[in-house]
């Protein structure tokens, strides 16, 4: 089985120290939290349906001392709280298998 290696892929991405990023669908924080280390002035919003994944991912962002991210309960396929044309980035990282409305998303 092939997996995703977060700091392979993020090497091919231009992210620059003050983008704002969407991790849409975060799960357990393999992608939210290597962006976050990059942003030096920037900001992630780590977006998932899920309460527990995101519970975890706010204590790991305290022990680790991570403090520009923003964790969000939310359905993807619905409008979210953040402001239209605010992002740089979003990521959407083995999710959309799942979404039913991918146009929506």
């Amino acid at each position: 089985m092939f997996f995703l290696n977060p700091e392979e892929v993020l090497k091919e991405i231009e992210i620059k120290e003050n983008m704002i990023v969407a991790d849409f669908g975060c799960g357990s924080g393999g992608f939210t939290f290597p962006i976050a280390k990059k942003l030096k002035e920037g900001f992630v919003y780590a977006l998932d349906i899920q309460e527990l994944p995101l519970s975890a991912l706010k204590s790991r962002a305290q022990m680790e001392n991570i403090k520009n991210i923003d964790f969000i309960r939310t359905d993807i396929e619905k409008k979210t709280s953040i402001p239209e044309a605010s992002l740089d980035l979003i990521t959407i990282i083995n999710v959309l298998f799942q979404i039913e409305e991918k146009k929506a998303v």
